[in-house]
């Protein structure tokens, strides 16, 4: 069972402010190291080969990369325009049954990427990484049952639901298809999310595994300092 790997770096960072203006946010210092750094790490006891989708600043994650992990073969895949995470996921198809994809601003530990990679062979299912936070409303919201997704919106005002996506994907290859098919929001953009939901409605199964250790999403300067 092939599994790609693959990690989702093309984007500007904006919400850095200025760190970004020069560096693309993958490569921002966390605790010593540059944040793709810390994702690398966590991959490199399952995989030889990953793929890396660019685009802002990509000359410097390709040197990066190369040079900090030369044992690793990379496959840089440029994402042409951004237009957002559905977008970027198109650029990954290939010859695997399965594909597991990132964003390349969290980091999590090695033990809970173990943990979701052995629930993914449980069911050779479709999964998703969740957690259950205080404000779900700013996250793509999940309602499940038996760790089943019925269904599944994007930044919902009131939600009733506290599960939300953290970005971390376990997909199968029918994947690419859907998301061709899915139609833009009003930004432009195709959200995953809405892909996902299609596929569910045509009886596609997407379980979640909940995150149990701690976790970081970086998404502005201040998340830099905890």
């Amino acid at each position: 069972m092939k599994i790609t790997y693959s990690i989702l770096a093309a984007g500007k960072g904006t919400r850095m402010g200025s760190l970004t203006k020069e560096t693309n946010k993958c490569l921002l210092n966390y605790k010593g190291k540059p944040i793709l750094g810390h994702i690398l790490d966590s991959l490199i006891s399952y995989t030889s080969e990953i793929s890396v989708v660019v685009n802002y600043k990509k000359d410097a994650i390709i040197d990066y990369c190369k040079k900090s992990y030369p044992n690793i073969k990379f496959n840089f895949i440029e994402q042409k325009k951004l237009n957002g995470t559905a977008d970027a996921i198109s650029y990954l198809q290939n010859d695997s049954k399965f594909y597991f994809i990132t964003m390349g601003d969290t980091i999590y530990s090695e033990e809970s990427i173990s943990n979701f990679i052995s629930e993914f062979k449980k069911n050779k299912q479709n999964l998703i990484l969740v957690d259950t936070v205080k404000n779900p409303e700013k996250y793509g919201v999940i309602y499940e049952k038996n760790n089943i997704i019925e269904k599944i919106i994007e930044k919902p005002k009131n939600p009733k639901s506290k599960i939300v996506n953290l970005g971390t994907y376990i997909l199968e290859k029918s994947i690419f298809s859907y998301i061709k098919n899915t139609k833009k929001s009003k930004s432009g953009e195709i959200y995953i999310t809405d892909t996902f939901q299609n596929m569910i409605d045509d009886g596609k199964k997407f379980y979640i595994h909940k995150i149990n250790k701690e976790y970081k999403d970086l998404t502005y300067e201040s998340d830099l300092n905890q």
